[in-house]
C-alpha cells in the first residue's frame, strides 16, 4: 500500500491507553465497543503539532499501540470521533508506534515488515523515506551548531 492509498484509506486512530494492545485478541475476535465519549482522533499526516488540547495530549507517541481506522469504523459526535460498536479491525491495523520522528505510515509499514518489533527489511520505500530523514535531522542539527558557534564568535567581537 501506497502512503497515499493509507492516507486515503485510513481516516482516524485509537490509541489503546488502557490495556496497550493486551485487548487485540479480543478486539480482532468481538469488534470495537463504541465509547461513551471521543476515543478516537483524526490521523494526522505525520506528528505535527495537533491543532487542539485533546488530540495534543493523546496523540501516540513511541511505545504506544494504536488502531487505524477507516470511515467505517467510527461515528463522528458533537465532540468528535468514536469508535463503531462492533466494528473488526483488520489484525494488521493494530500496531506499536515505533518512532516518535516517523510518520504514522513509517510506523505502520514497519511494523507490517517486523512482527517481533525486529526493523529486519522495511519496504525498500520506506526505508529511503527513514534514511533521507536521518540525513536531513543531521544537517539541520549540524547547522544549528555552526549558527550556534557564529552567535558566540559575535558576541565577543
Amino acid at each position: 500500500m501506497t502512503e497515499k492509498e493509507f492516507y486515503k484509506k485510513y481516516k482516524a486512530i485509537h490509541k489503546d491507553i488502557r490495556t496497550k494492545g493486551k485487548s487485540r485478541t479480543s478486539i480482532l475476535a468481538n469488534g470495537f465497543k463504541e465509547g461513551v465519549n471521543v476515543n478516537a482522533l483524526p490521523i494526522y499526516k505525520g506528528f505535527e503539532k495537533a491543532t487542539d488540547i485533546i488530540a495534543t495530549r493523546y496523540k501516540p507517541r513511541k511505545g504506544d499501540f494504536v488502531w487505524i481506522l477507516p470511515k467505517q469504523g467510527f461515528v463522528e459526535g458533537r465532540n468528535g470521533y468514536k469508535t463503531k460498536q462492533g466494528y473488526k479491525p483488520n489484525p494488521n491495523d493494530g500496531f506499536f508506534i515505533i518512532s516518535d520522528d516517523w510518520t504514522l505510515y513509517e510506523n505502520y509499514c514497519a511494523n507490517l515488515a517486523t512482527p517481533n518489533d525486529d526493523l529486519g527489511d522495511i519496504d525498500t520505500e520506506v526505508e529511503k523515506a527513514l534514511q533521507e530523514k536521518q540525513k536531513n535531522r543531521e544537517f539541520k542539527d549540524a547547522g544549528k551548531r555552526v549558527h550556534g558557534s557564529r552567535k558566540e564568535q559575535a558576541m565577543y567581537n
